[in-house]
């Protein structure tokens, strides 16, 4: 969310956070960002908080302090109504699913949110998470990096262009997805679809933190398609925006 808005977008967010000192905090900074907030709903658990400990510049572990049970009925329609009004509205000229794994992105509300944007025609990005990509199915663009792939596909992953397609092409045809954007470290991002295989080579000129990566080359993706960019410009753009946030400390919004 903050990537976007830094990149001039205006945001909705939708998600779940608890009424307490983290909910707070994020609010606060959800102002200062000009974000709107108001499709985040509590559902009793406390907001998710992480705590990066760092040591000479790097990071040495993280703490996370969260509740990720898979959300209730309840919550789960309160979201699907958000977002389906908000798409429904002509205001959102794309939708970035950013899963944590922290029980909110359950198979009925991904499915629900996939069929509206593409009753629509509005781009969709989904950034994945685990082992099986079901919930996933039918989405138009996702954006995993060669460890997540190579566990969607059951298998190690090996970083050459020939392999990553190999896997790409079986798992978009297991979930029926269109386009892998595949992000591979030092080997830059990769393309894969039904009609083309194009590689990227990464801009990065230093690495010094890859957090947050990953969340970047989801958004800027999703702005650039949301502006009507083509998709291999707008992986290029994903790309740059990625070089530019591994060479800086901690989480950082282009």
């Amino acid at each position: 969310a903050n990537n976007l808005a830094s990149l001039g977008g205006k945001v909705l967010l939708a998600g779940i956070a608890g009424a307490d000192e983290g909910r707070r905090r994020l609010d606060g900074l959800l102002s200062a960002a000009g974000i709107d907030g108001g499709g985040l709903v509590s559902d009793g658990r406390p907001t998710t908080v992480k705590l990066r400990v760092l040591g000479g510049h790097q990071q040495m572990l993280r703490l996370d302090f969260e509740d990720s049970r898979p959300v209730g009925g309840k919550t789960e329609t309160a979201l699907k109504n958000f977002v389906s009004q908000a798409v429904r509205s002509g205001r959102v000229q794309a939708v970035v699913i950013s899963d944590y794994a922290k029980g909110l992105c359950t198979a009925r509300l991904c499915q629900h949110i996939i069929r509206e944007c593409a009753a629509r025609g509005v781009p969709l990005v989904v950034d994945p998470k685990g082992l099986n990509w079901r919930e996933y199915a039918g989405t138009p663009y996702i954006t995993p990096n060669l460890k997540e792939l190579g566990e969607a596909a059951r298998t190690e992953a090996a970083n050459d262009d020939r392999a990553v397609k190999a896997l790409a092409d079986k798992v978009r045809k297991r979930y029926n997805i269109a386009n892998l954007i595949v992000t591979r470290s030092e080997k830059g991002l990769s393309v894969l679809s039904d009609d083309r295989a194009v590689h990227i080579s990464t801009t990065a000129q230093e690495v010094f933190d890859v957090s947050g990566a990953g969340d970047t080359v989801a958004a800027v993706l999703g702005a650039a398609l949301a502006a009507g960019v083509e998709l291999i410009d707008a992986a290029r753009l994903a790309n740059l925006a990625a070089g530019i946030v591994v060479g800086k400390l901690g989480t950082y919004a282009v």
